[in-house]
């Protein structure tokens, strides 16, 4: 249930974003793609979650969670009809930092033994 909490809502909070967004021409979303982008989310937070659930590894699990923010982004963006994603290294070296950021802000306070 965590996962699809965490997961769930990063991806709502993106989806909801670009369907915010304005575009001089009509904008279609193709179905697979996009439930495969919030399911991408969705698993990759349970990873991430896992990974600090048995034995802290705040590095990994960060990673996890950043690389899968930016794999959903990608999978969300090819769902957009005519969009071609530009993936590049650096986006992915960002993402993962600053989800290993992330988790050492949500998780740093705890020791062991706590919840």
């Amino acid at each position: 249930m965590a996962a699809v909490a965490l997961g769930g809502g990063i991806w709502t909070m993106h989806f909801v974003a670009m369907l915010a967004m304005r575009f001089e021409v009509a904008v279609h979303y193709r179905a697979l793609p996009t439930v495969a982008s919030e399911l991408i989310a969705i698993l990759l937070a349970g990873l991430a979650l896992i990974l600090m659930h048995f034995g802290p590894r705040m590095g990994l699990a960060g990673a996890v969670l950043g690389l899968g923010i930016v794999v959903m982004h990608d999978t969300g963006l090819s769902a957009i009809e005519g969009c071609a994603p530009v993936c590049r290294p650096l986006g992915f070296a960002v993402a993962g930092g600053l989800g290993v950021l992330a988790i050492r802000v949500a998780y740093g306070q705890r020791r062991a033994g706590t919840a």
